[in-house]
């Protein structure tokens, strides 16, 4: 079904009129999932599904899945150039048009989000 605010739109939205650390959780799987969170300003994230079917299969697999999510998490700042997790929010960062959409309409700021770059 299509219908509600989009994840990261919504991440958008609450880091944009919020003072406070927002947590991004629901629907990540993957190290990317975690940089694209990151990069709109989350301040932390939580990959609970992935973890907690690996946890029921035992410690070897619930570590080799976090050895994952953090080696694709560290791949994906390595290839935008940031050197620090903090860094992620200085990048570009772009998600799909339905979003952007979706923010434009609603009055939010994203010409920022294209316009990032490294110090």
């Amino acid at each position: 079904m299509d219908w509600g605010i989009p994840t990261a739109a919504s991440l958008v939205e609450v880091t944009q009129k919020v003072k406070i650390p927002v947590v991004r959780f629901g629907g990540l799987r993957t190290g990317v999932h975690v940089a694209k969170a990151l990069a709109l300003n989350a301040e932390l994230c939580s990959v609970s599904q992935p973890v907690l079917e690996a946890a029921a299969k035992g410690a070897n697999e619930t570590e080799r899945i976090l050895s994952g999510l953090t080696e694709e998490l560290r791949n994906v700042m390595f290839l935008v150039g940031a050197g620090a997790i903090k860094d992620l929010t200085k990048n570009s960062c772009r998600d799909d048009w339905q979003d952007a959409e979706w923010l434009i309409a609603r009055g939010f700021d994203i010409k920022s989000y294209a316009r990032r770059r490294l110090v």
